[in-house]
């Protein structure tokens, strides 16, 4: 399976989806994760603690916050949603992994500042957890 890593984001903005024909509601930022990862030509098992865990029982949250480690550790590999991409992070993002000369440079460290780091993923420490417990992370 495939872990997904991202940021609940307001509690109170829902969204619906449909699993094994049942209605579930999530956040919109999950949903949001689950819309830019799915691949309608190739089905895949995602884990994510807002589908997979029973948020509306404490028992099933504190038994599932307890295996969080070995939920990432075990995962195939830890997909990291951060959220809604703009052009100038995917610029950023296009240049880390073409390796282009320059992004040593003090201005690219700012653009990677302000159009990745920025992220509300990068401030939580559930997340860090997520990124360092993962075999295969991919952003």
């Amino acid at each position: 399976y495939t872990a997904l890593s991202y940021v609940w984001g307001d509690a109170s903005d829902r969204r619906h989806i449909s699993i094994d024909g049942k209605s579930l509601s999530i956040t919109a930022s999950l949903h949001c994760a689950l819309r830019h990862i799915r691949d309608p030509n190739h089905p895949s098992t995602i884990w994510a603690d807002g589908v997979c865990i029973n948020q509306a029982s404490s028992l099933d949250r504190n038994s599932q916050v307890s295996m969080m480690g070995s939920i990432y550790k075990t995962a195939h590999r830890t997909l990291i949603f951060l959220g809604t991409s703009t052009p100038a992070s995917d610029e950023v993002m296009a240049k880390i992994r073409i390796k282009t000369p320059g992004i040593a440079r003090p201005e690219f460290y700012e653009m990677v500042e302000t159009h990745i780091l920025s992220q509300p993923w990068f401030t939580r420490v559930w997340t860090l957890q997520e990124l360092v417990l993962s075999k295969n992370p991919l952003l």
